[in-house]
């Protein structure tokens, strides 16, 4: 799919703002979110957890397990957060994606060595993208590696 010319991606990243530099392209403007509820406006950041971009690959430490890159994931992305609270999130975000029952299941490279299924890490990504409560979503062909 096409947007005026420019990939589809290309459009998704320059609103997850992770176009690199190196691309040659430039992205002016700003995003901006409404909430009906307070009638502000606001910019979104990248930082902060603002916006969250599930990428088309998965990347983790194979080595770990499920809860074990969701706690080191909260560590670093709410660290304002104390350690109780960020226990309660990693919490209801496994058990809202059905992770719960895989938490101490090594990531592994393959669902044949007892690793998690493409499936699984699928929804670990999504978990770890809305571990901080993002204001948009973005999902750059959301079922890749579902096949």
């Amino acid at each position: 799919m096409y947007t005026h010319g420019v990939h589809q991606s290309t459009t998704l990243s320059a609103l997850g703002g992770t176009i690199s530099r190196q691309s040659g392209l430039v992205v002016n403007g700003d995003v901006l979110y409404y909430q009906a509820d307070l009638q502000t406006t606001e910019h979104l950041r990248v930082q902060g957890g603002h916006v969250a971009w599930l990428q088309q690959k998965d990347s983790f430490f194979n080595m770990l397990t499920v809860e074990e890159t969701l706690d080191l994931a909260a560590f670093l992305e709410l660290s304002h957060f104390s350690e109780r609270q960020r226990q309660r999130r990693v919490g209801k975000t496994m058990d809202s994606l059905g992770l719960t029952k895989l938490k101490d299941r090594q990531i592994g490279d393959s669902a044949l060595h007892h690793g998690l299924s493409g499936g699984e890490k699928r929804r670990l990504s999504l978990a770890l993208e809305l571990l901080s409560s993002p204001k948009l979503f973005i999902g750059d062909e959301p079922t890749s590696g579902l096949v």
